[in-house]
Parts: C-alpha cells; sequence; structure tokens
C-alpha cells in the first residue's frame, strides 16, 4: 500500500536524492553486487534461527543468561557478535527473506497460512542456488513461509530432506509434522527431534558434497510447553528464570550444542559458516521473558527491540584475528541468500524474464510488475565487509527499506508509525517504550508522540533517529523537517515497488482443497496441508 495519508509526506519536494531514487527504483534491484567466488573448497553453510528470542535472553549480550546458554555464547564468543544485524518485526517475512534474498516489501509482510503462496514459484530459492552448487540442503524445523502448492514444499524446492511443521506455532509435542512430501506424527518434544535430525542428516550425509543446513528452531516460540526433564515446569510461568521459558531456551541450547559437535567430531567445523539470528525481537507473553534491553519495543513492532536482534556468525571460516570480536556493520537477513550463493560458486542473482515498469510517484497504484515480472534479490554479499574491519558500517545499505514504515539511509531511521498487517500495530499499544531486565515497562514521555500510529487512516508524526541513539529515546524530526521530507519520499518510492507472489495457475497446479484436506488426513496427517498439486488430485 502507498502511504500518503500525512500532509508531510505528500509535500515532499523532488530533489536530487528523490530523483536519484526514482532512478534506482527504475530497475528493481539493479545493483546487486556481483562477487567473485571466495577462495578455497566450497565451505559448509548452517542458518540457525531461533524463534522470538529477546535481545537480552543470551548469555553473549546478558551475563545472567550464561547458565541457560552455554553452547550458544561458547559459539558465539568464538565467532563475530552482530551487533546490527536486521530482520523483520514478524517471523514470516524474516523466514521469506532468508529463502528468497528479497526484503519483505518484495514478497509481503504478513504471516503465512499454512496453505498461502507467499513464496512465488519463479523464484529460485537458497536450496536452489546450494543445490545447482552441488551441496546436500536440508531444512530441519519451523516452516511458515506458506505452501498453497505441493511445488511449495522444501523438498520440491532444492532441500534434499525436510522435517518440522509447516504452520506458525503448535504444540511442541503435536504430531502435525510434516517429514518430505507427507504428514509425520511423531510427538517428540521439537528441540530434541530437530537436534537429533541433525546430527542423523550429519552422519548420513554424503561426504563428497558440501553440505547446508537450515535449522529454524520452533523455542522459545508461544505456547510455552512443559520442557522434558526441566526441573522448573512447575514454576509460576510468570517467573521464568528459571521457569518454562527459561526451559525452553536451555532445551534448544543443549541440542545446538550437540550439532556443534557432531560438526566438530565430522572435520566439518574448520569449513564451515554458521549464521545464527533470532527471527524477530523477543514478546513479552511469558512474564520476563522476551526482554529487548536496551532496544525499544519489541515483536510486532517497527522500534529497533523488533528487528534489531541477538545474532552472530561463527565457523572455521572467521579468521583467527576476527574471533571472539563485535562488529556494528549494518546487515540484514536476506544478505544471507547472496553471501552464501558467493560462497558456493554460483551467481547470487535471480532476476526476472522482463524487467518491471519504472515507479511513477504520480501513479501510486501503477502495478509495475503483472503477471511478467518480479522484484530480484535485494541482498548483497556482506562476507567482505565482515572481513574488514574498516569497512564504512552502511556500505551495504546505504538505503534500505525495513517495512512499509522504516526506511534507514546512513545513518538516519525515519519511522513514520508501526506495522499495519494484521492486528501488528494494534499489538504494540502500552510497549512502546523500553522494557527493563526486571520486566518493567517505562513508557516515553508524553511529549513523544511520533512513531505510535498505526491503521489504514493513520495520519503518521514520523520519527527520525540516528544509528548512535539505539534506544529511540531521542527524535529530530522537528529539528530536522529536511531529512524527515527526504527519507519519506524515499520510503513511499520503495514502497512503490511492494510485491505479492503470483505463482502462474501451471506451477500450483489444480486446486482442489477438499481432495488435499482427505488425502492429507489418509496420511495421518490433519488434514493441513497444499491445496494445489496434491498428487491424485485434479
Amino acid at each position: 500500500m502507498f502511504w500518503v495519508v500525512n500532509n508531510m509526506a505528500s509535500q515532499c519536494h523532488i530533489n536530487v536524492l528523490l530523483l536519484l531514487a526514482i532512478s534506482f527504483f527504475t530497475n528493481v534491484n539493479s545493483s546487486i553486487r556481483e562477487t567473485k567466488t571466495h577462495a578455497g573448497s566450497k565451505p559448509h553453510l548452517v542458518m540457525v534461527l531461533q524463534d522470538d528470542l529477546g535481545h537480552h535472553d543470551v548469555g553473549f549480550n546478558n551475563e545472567q543468561m550464561s547458565s541457560l546458554t552455554p553452547n550458544i555464547d561458547n559459539v558465539a564468543k568464538s565467532g563475530i557478535i552482530l551487533t546490527n544485524h536486521l530482520v523483520h518485526f514478524h517471523c514470516s517475512p524474516t523466514r521469506r527473506s532468508f529463502i528468497t534474498g528479497r526484503l519483505p516489501i518484495h514478497h509481503g509482510e504478513m504471516l503465512s497460512g499454512v496453505a498461502t503462496d507467499d513464496v512465488d514459484l519463479r523464484w529460485n530459492l537458497i536450496s536452489d542456488k546450494m543445490h545447482s552448487a552441488g551441496y546436500e540442503c536440508h531444512w530441519i524445523g519451523k516452516g511458515h513461509t506458506g505452501y498453497k502448492s505441493y511445488h511449495h514444499l522444501p523438498t520440491q524446492r532444492g532441500f534434499d530432506s525436510f522435517t518440522g511443521f509447516l504452520a506458525g506455532s503448535q504444540s511442541y509435542t503435536s504430531t502435525d509434522r510434516w517429514q518430505n512430501l507427507v504428514p509425520y506424527n511423531g510427538s517428540v518434544y521439537s528441540s530434541e527431534l530437530f537436534g537429533m535430525e541433525t546430527i542423523n542428516r550429519i552422519e548420513q550425509r554424503d561426504q563428497t558434497k558440501p553440505f547446508f543446513l537450515y535449522l529454524p528452531w520452533q523455542a522459545v516460540h508461544s505456547p510455552y510447553d512443559d520442557v522434558p526433564g526441566w526441573y522448573c515446569n512447575s514454576c509460576d510461568k510468570f517467573l521464568p528464570y528459571p521457569g518454562v521459558y527459561a526451559g525452553m531456551l536451555n532445551s534448544s541450547d543443549y541440542y545446538f550444542g550437540q550439532v556443534i559437535q557432531k560438526f566438530k567430531s565430522s572435520n566439518m567445523w574448520d569449513n564451515m559458516l554458521l549464521v545464527y539470528s533470532s527471527d524477530n525481537g523477543g514478546v513479552s507473553e511469558n512474564g520476563l521473558a522476551g526482554i529487548n534491553y536496551p532496544l525499544r519495543g519489541e515483536k510486532h513492532s517497527n522500534w529497533n527491540g523488533g528487528f534489531r536482534v541477538a545474532a552472530f556468525v561463527s565457523g572455521g571460516l572467521i579468521p583467527t584475528n576476527l574471533r571472539g570480536t563485535t562488529s556494528n556493520f549494518r546487515l540484514h537477513i536476506v544478505d544471507w541468500y547472496a553471501t552464501f550463493a558467493i560462497m558456493a560458486g554460483v551467481s547470487p542473482r535471480d532476476d526476472p524474464p522482463i524487467k518491471p515498469l519504472p515507479v511513477d510517484p504520480s501513479q501510486p497504484t501503477k502495478d509495475i510488475y503483472g503477471n511478467v515480472s518480479y522484484p530480484g534479490v535485494d541482498g548483497v554479499d556482506v562476507w567482505p565487509f565482515l572481513m574488514d574491519n574498516s569497512s564504512d558500517i552502511f556500505a551495504a545499505h546505504p538505503n534500505i527499506t525495513i517495512s512499509a514504515q522504516v526506511i534507514l539511509v546512513n545513518e538516519y531511521k525515519l519511522l513514520i508509525g508501526q506495522g499495519s498487517v494484521g492486528d501488528s500495530g494494534e499489538k504494540t499499544k502500552g510497549k512502546d517504550g523500553w522494557r527493563y531486565p526486571n520486566g518493567t515497562w517505562i513508557s516515553p514521555p508524553a511529549s513523544m508522540t511520533c512513531g505510535l500510529a498505526w491503521g489504514p487512516q493513520a495520519v503518521y508524526d514520523p520519527c527520525l533517529f540516528v544509528e548512535s541513539d539505539i534506544r529511540e529515546m531521542n527524535d529530530m524530526s522537528k529539528s530536522n523537517p529536511e531529512m524527515v521530507q527526504q527519507l519519506w519520499g524515499l520510503l513511499n518510492l520503495s514502497v512503490l515497488t511492494s510485491f505479492h507472489s503470483r505463482s502462474p495457475a501451471n506451477l500450483l497446479g489444480p486446486c482442489n482443497t477438499q481432495c488435499a484436506t482427505n488425502t492429507w488426513k489418509s496420511l495421518g496427517g490433519s488434514g493441513d496441508g497444499p491445496v494445489c498439486g496434491v498428487p491424485g488430485c485434479t
């Protein structure tokens, strides 16, 4: 949607900056860097996502959590801790960004349903790239990227195996799971299931091939189910340190540690890059859990607590002189698509056969894609920047649109309001300040009203922050209205390039919901699953 509700936005003047922006958006994604393959043999590549993890809920950001996350902390401290790693404020868009290499505005900011078409079947996923480069590829864990068609399932998209679940949330012992192309009824606690399945895949791998693993844990997303073997499941759930939340985190940490040990004993670690990230900020659904201190806000919000998350890179590919360091280089989860592709020796591009039409600010409803085009990859290869401590921290993304309401341009962040997808904006009410380690919320001063509006009829009062103000306490919008106008113009132009999947009917296959439901039930599933292209359904 094109947001021109506020008068300030409609009065944005077309200055040199905006003219440059129009030129940029005329050819969406045309500036992706082609980079030479990194030297040496193809490395093993691993992406680990923790679900709903608070920025303050890991030992490498908060020593008080060290007893709960010892394995995560050890691996983080032997690599590079990333203090400026960006995602979306919701889990589905973050996950789709990683597997597609596209920013959320280029596939949608909504949460995926089990049978929604949110990842265009014309696109090459990161797994397709890895498969073409000779990798053995596995997806073990949570899905939540949309599976309208049988052809959306991971093993139809370049993965050699998939063990996990398709929905956004379910019990940690639910039998509504999938393995490869069919329902799977195991009820083992999910962290144990995903950890042991990963170890099995490492043991059974083809040792002549490089290994690509996507490991998105279910933990620590709700529901807060009892954790097998945890000593404090019966503790008041609003006292999570210790409590069930702590047990959920500790359980996934234990199996993470087992996976790392298996990589090392299998002589894979020295030739590996492992990326670890939360999928969004933590959320205060469970007492003190999900704390994003010192950042403002939490999951669902456009404040830094929603999308500036706990993250690190580790593995033998990290040079000795950079191990145990911290980087404030700005990067987005979308960048790992291009970075992994370059490391694998394949092109990071995934361009449409026909370029999109130019954006036109005078025609905000203009469809620049039609049925013949789509956005290309937004991410860039960030490895050279991470290896060079002298890099400008904004070099990879001097201009990046985080959501339909947030754009970052060099050191500036413009936030015009909260999310409009689903109830994301509503969920920020009363949680627009700072949550301290003791769980106390401190609201912004009554005079600080910027960035609070949300919804289709919102009249936005924008915030302008600078990079050094990571707590977002000092709004500069009133003292620098010219910068607000320029950035808001850029944001509007960026939103004009928005896209949602338009998988062609011939790729989706015939859609028959009743037949598909019956098929999945006959195979032991709940009935939820793809509704198009299902074998035997016409």
